[in-house]
């Protein structure tokens, strides 16, 4: 008698298999841009309505016209969204490095221009006392960490009303007025200091959105503060990227976060380094071939689950194994993990390509090889700070010192300004070149009779970088006869024979 050959049963998937693993999320992952609406309490409520009216953004227009990906198919994400952002790490040291490295070194307040340095050292050390009284760098620092979390800081000037030494945030007419840098504005005394205010907290007053011809396009001249209406005068302005004219009014009138810029990166390195870590942690799979076919068409089958739990029960019995011989087999699947090192390196170094941060800088990683180093990745990196430091923080940072001036003097003092401390510092050896070669340079000028002694010393007592400094050089030392013979311990010497009274010298 022939047995008959069994026949392969077709696979069969029931589509309620396919609908419970599909994720409805991945559907639409695109932001689309969108009016702005900010907190609670920023806006009054009676004025929300005519605020949010002056927004004449063609939104329809952008959302059907843009096509990109899921990550730049969108607007602004939301204070909120940037603010959870902010406590991851990789986000935290992408925006502290950029505010911190701007803000180490600060700035020299010094003399210029035709001003006599001599009347004027008083004044340069008093408002570089003062710059550290009102804590200038500390709000700067956190106004330059707003722009990178949020896209944009704001420092508040505090000031005093002239007419009844009350403070300005506390007279709602004179919050509404601009202020001038002028001594009848900004009288004696009237500056209490600088606050800096996250921009969740504010939102436009008022601003042009019908005429580029003016200046005040998409420029706001007043900010809501918490219900409060300021003049924009009394808000310092920070804004490292800006954004299109058509959209700031949908990024609530600030640029770029760091945080939005270097999500793709971010979220590129986050799913790298879980990845390398669930690769490493189960690098070797078991496969279990069992018969699945009630399962796939539909069919509950308890069985299926327990007989998984229990095969992932008896992995680590020592090496053995025990599957049914007719209807199972098992394969073990070993995943190669060479290279995964050189594959989350480069995911995590991409993030510093955003920021034009170094990797030593952002990451502490130092360049492997022979030979390598990073001073070049350092020069480029400082050129970039020095430049974000004359486009955001130069003009601020003017008008923080006339106010100090009117505050202090009462007036602007012509003469006093200031500028960047360079970033980069020299070695001991190379600045020991340096004055080496000045040396020279300065004793060729007074051997030629270009300058006199005197001017070298002064030169060398001012200079904060020379061996010198303070020493009072400018002093000749004092003429002594060589003639002279030397006192004694006990008194003057006696006078010789040809020096003594009744005789004449030969």
């Amino acid at each position: 008698m022939s047995k008959k050959k069994k026949q392969a049963k077709k696979m069969s998937i029931h589509p309620g298999m396919l609908r419970a693993e599909s994720d409805p999320i991945l559907a639409d992952k695109a932001r689309r841009f969108k009016t702005y609406r900010p907190a609670p309490g920023v806006v009054p409520d009676d004025q929300m309505a005519s605020v949010l009216a002056m927004d004449s953004t063609p939104y329809d227009y952008l959302n059907n016209t843009f096509s990109g990906d899921g990550y730049w198919a969108g607007s602004f994400p939301g204070y909120p969204w940037l603010a959870a952002q902010a406590q991851r790490p990789e986000y935290r040291k992408i925006s502290s490095a950029i505010a911190e490295e701007m803000t180490r070194k600060w700035i020299k307040i010094q003399a210029t221009g035709d001003a006599n340095h001599g009347d004027l050292s008083k004044v340069v050390n008093r408002l570089t006392e003062l710059v550290k009284v009102y804590k200038l760098k500390d709000r700067f620092r956190e106004a330059m960490l707003d722009d990178g979390f949020f896209g944009r800081g704001q420092i508040y000037i505090d000031l005093k009303v002239p007419a009844t030494n009350a403070r300005v945030y506390d007279d709602p007419d004179e919050l509404e007025q601009p202020i001038f840098l002028d001594p009848h504005k900004i009288t004696k005394g009237s500056l209490i200091g600088f606050t800096c205010v996250e921009p969740f907290w504010t939102y436009p007053g008022v601003y042009n959105s019908t005429n580029p011809l003016r200046q005040d396009y998409y420029n706001p001249t007043q900010w809501f503060v918490m219900g409060k209406l300021v003049n924009a005068s009394r808000m310092l302005m920070f804004i490292s990227r800006p954004v299109p004219d058509m959209l700031k009014a949908a990024y609530s009138f600030g640029g770029l976060s760091l945080t939005q810029v270097a999500e793709p990166y971010v979220n590129n390195w986050i799913r790298t380094r879980d990845s390398v870590g669930d690769m490493v942690h189960s690098y070797s799979l078991a496969i279990l071939k069992t018969n699945m076919q009630d399962t796939l068409s539909g069919v509950a089958q308890p069985s299926l689950d327990q007989r998984a739990a229990l095969f992932n029960q008896q992995r680590d019995n020592r090496g053995l194994y025990m599957v049914d011989k007719d209807d199972e087999e098992i394969d073990q699947l070993n995943t190669p993990i060479n290279g995964l090192d050189k594959l989350q390196s480069q995911a995590q170094e991409q993030m510093c390509s955003v920021s034009s941060t170094p990797v030593v800088k952002l990451l502490g990683i130092q360049p492997a090889g022979l030979n390598a180093s990073s001073k070049g990745e350092l020069t480029v990196w400082y050129d970039h700070v020095r430049a974000q430091q004359e486009n955001v923080m130069a003009q601020n940072l003017d008008v923080c010192l006339k106010i100090i001036m009117l505050s202090e003097y009462g007036r602007i003092i012509d003469g006093i300004t200031f500028e960047f401390c360079p970033l980069e510092e020299m070695s001991d050896l190379d600045r020991s070149a340096i004055q080496l070669n000045e040396a020279k340079v300065d004793a060729e000028y007074v051997t030629a009779g270009i300058l006199s002694e005197e001017v070298i010393h002064d030169k060398l007592a001012s200079d904060p970088l020379s061996r010198y400094h303070s020493i009072n050089l400018g002093d000749p030392p004092p003429y002594e006869d060589q003639n002279k013979e030397p006192e004694s311990k006990d008194g003057p010497a006696p006078p010789s024979k040809s020096q003594r009274p009744g005789k004449e010298a030969v």
